[in-house]
Parts: C-alpha cells; sequence; structure tokens
C-alpha cells in the first residue's frame, strides 16, 4: 500500500489558524502563571529547588594577614609617591 501525501480536497486555513492561536494563548498563560507562582515563592522568602546547606566558613588567618601585608606594602609605595621620596620624571616634558 503506498502512502498517499495529499490534502484533503477542502483546506480549512481559519480552523488551522484558530488552533495555533489557541494553542499559543495556553502557552502564553501557561507561562505567566507559572512566573506568578515563582514570583510568590521567591518574594515570601522561599526556596525554589532544596535550600542549601548551611556551613561554617572556611578561612586561613594566614592568608587573610598575607593580604593585608600587601595591601599595606602598596599603600606605603603610594605614600612615597605622594610625599615626594620618589620623582617621577615625565619623558614627553
Amino acid at each position: 500500500m503506498k502512502p498517499s501525501f495529499t490534502f484533503r480536497k477542502r483546506l480549512t486555513p481559519e480552523r488551522d489558524w484558530l488552533i495555533m492561536i489557541t494553542v499559543a494563548a495556553l502557552l502564553l498563560a501557561v507561562s505567566i502563571g507559572s512566573n506568578l507562582w515563582f514570583f510568590e515563592q521567591v518574594s515570601q522568602g522561599g526556596v525554589l529547588g532544596t535550600a542549601p546547606q548551611k556551613t561554617n566558613p572556611v578561612f586561613s588567618q594566614n592568608a587573610l594577614d598575607a593580604i593585608e601585608k600587601v595591601f599595606v606594602t602598596r599603600d606605603a609605595e603610594k605614600q612615597k609617591y605622594l610625599l615626594g621620596t620618589y620623582h617621577f620624571v615625565d619623558p614627553s616634558k
């Protein structure tokens, strides 16, 4: 048996457009509804999915001291430029 890929004798574009518009309107309504639900959940302090586990922060005091030392060193260099210890000569002049 040979498959037939022909249209019916009577085309109904109005019906086809009505079906497409109805499906699009339903999808839009579902999208708006789900977005409103998500917004309500989040605005009331809810969490989408599973809530993250609370853990204590892990840091190294040695690392923090090293970072602070870098900033102190940079500030000392900046002060040398500002107070005139270093003299900058502009080669364009």
